[in-house]
Parts: structure tokens; sequence; C-alpha cells
């Protein structure tokens, strides 16, 4: 009996994972093909930041001399230091930044949209609603000892990527804040025009870090205003209305319950340990 339900989990387990595609790649090949393309742009980045940092340290001595001279090549390193400055801020605040936020924010909306879907229909097989006296609703573990050791292996089959999901959007939309954060003090109003190319794209930069310092006060449970909210929150860009920065921080948040029944789950039903012995 015993030899028969392991064979069925290894069955079910290499049927679900040859025949779930995402953009015609199995599971694992698609996550290892995003991973790739997220470590490649963030070392873009950390190099170009690492040389702006530099940049700006002799930028700062340079500014230090505070006369004229004629015979002095000072102002000619300045030109230079200043030329410098331009070209890899225009790479970090222009087309790498703008791109590596794009990209992590759409694709955590995309990553939080598919979580809440999945979780939608994990609730309906594996879980018990409740409906509180407020309207809102409530799911409940149910106890393994209810539990087949069959309907435990299938709760864990679907409870063990879905949770893989929230992680993968919540691990987006982190990257994307810290380097917000990171580079906060640069999100200045005068941005010349010749800087960083096309303006609009450093001016999404700053609505994505303006947006993330009122998802934050949302966050700690401090009250912004209706303008702000509708500004910053609700506030869309391009010709398909992408969200900014401080919107899709409060939908993974909002999300992070739900993710936590999944991490309960898991765990009442030590799905690592029925995971192990599936591959065994």
């Amino acid at each position: 009996m015993t030899d028969d339900i392991n064979a069925s989990r290894e069955a079910i387990a290499k049927k679900w994972l040859k025949e779930t595609l995402i953009l015609g790649k199995d599971v694992a090949a698609y996550l290892k093909d995003l991973d790739k393309r997220v470590l490649e742009t963030s070392k873009k980045l950390m190099a170009s930041q690492k040389q702006l940092m530099i940049t700006q340290k002799r930028l700062s001595s340079a500014l230090g001399e505070s006369d004229f001279t004629s015979s002095d090549d000072g102002s000619e390193n300045l030109v230079n230091i200043l030329s410098q400055y331009e070209d890899i801020a225009s790479q970090v605040y222009g087309k790498w930044g703008y791109e590596f936020m794009d990209y992590t924010t759409q694709t955590s909306v995309k990553k939080n949209d598919d979580f809440q879907q999945k979780f939608a229909k994990f609730a309906i097989n594996h879980l018990d609603k409740v409906v509180m006296d407020n309207g809102q609703a409530e799911y409940l573990v149910r106890h393994p000892s209810e539990l087949s050791e069959l309907r435990i292996m299938y709760a864990c089959q679907d409870a063990m990527p879905f949770r893989r999901v929230y992680k993968y959007a919540d691990g987006l939309i982190q990257q994307g804040y810290d380097f917000i954060e990171t580079n906060k003090r640069l999100f200045h109003a005068d941005v010349p025009r010749g800087l960083f190319g096309i303006r609009s794209k450093f001016r999404l930069l700053q609505m994505h870090h303006k947006s993330s310092i009122f998802a934050k006060k949302v966050l700690a449970g401090q009250s912004i205003s209706r303008d702000q909210f509708e500004t910053y929150i609700e506030g869309r860009y391009g010709p398909k209305k992408k969200k900014f920065l401080g919107a899709v921080m409060l939908d993974v948040d909002n999300s992070r319950k739900k993710a936590g029944i999944l991490q309960k789950l898991i765990e009442a039903y030590q799905c690592d340990k029925v995971t192990m012995e599936e591959t065994n």
C-alpha cells in the first residue's frame, strides 16, 4: 500500500512539473530565466552605482576649491568629472534604472495577481472558510488528522509552488524598493534636459520614490490625504496604466496574510518532508 502511494506521489509530481508551462517553459526553467534576468540587471546597476559613488567623491573634492585660477588645470578636471558623472547618472537613473524598476514592479504585479488567483482555488480545495461578524472571510487550516495521506500530499503539492509565487513577488518588490531607497538623495527636481536623455524616465523614477514614501506611511498605520493617495498610490503611468512602486508594495503586503496561511499549512502538514520523500 505504501509503495503504491509513493509511486502515485512521484507520478503526480512529475506530471505537474511536465505539464505546468509558463510562456512555453516548465516551472523550473521559467523561474531560472527570471532569476538570471534580475541578476544581470542588478549587476549592471551595482557596478554603475559603485562608479558613481567614486565620481561623487571626486566631484565633492573638486567643488571644494573656492578661488579662480588661470594656470591651474582644476577647471578641466572638474569638467571631466562632471562629464563622467553625467554619463554614469544617465545609466543608473536613465535607461538601466528605469528598466530595472519597470521590470521589478510590473513583474511583481503579475506574480502577485497570479498568487491571488492561485490562493482562491487553493482555499476552495484545501481550507475551511469562515465569515466573521464584520463580513471578512477567514481561512482555517484543516487539522492533518482529519485528512487522508493522499489529501495532505495534494495540499502540499499546491501549497509549495504557490508559496514560491508569493516569495518571488515579494522579493522583486523588495529589490525595487532597495534601489529607490539607496538612491533617494539623488531624486531631486533639478534635472537638466541633456542630463538623462529622456527626462520622462527620470520623472517616473521620482514618482516611484514618492509613491514608496506614502506607501510606507500607510503600512505604518499613518494617514495620508486623499490627494496624496490618488496621486501616488492610485496614480498610473504609460499606455498600459502601470502601477508605481508604492501601489505594488501595498498589493504585495495585502497578500502577506494569505501567504502566511500557506506557510502555516506547510508546517502543520510537514510539506517539506512530504516533498523530500517524493524525490527519494
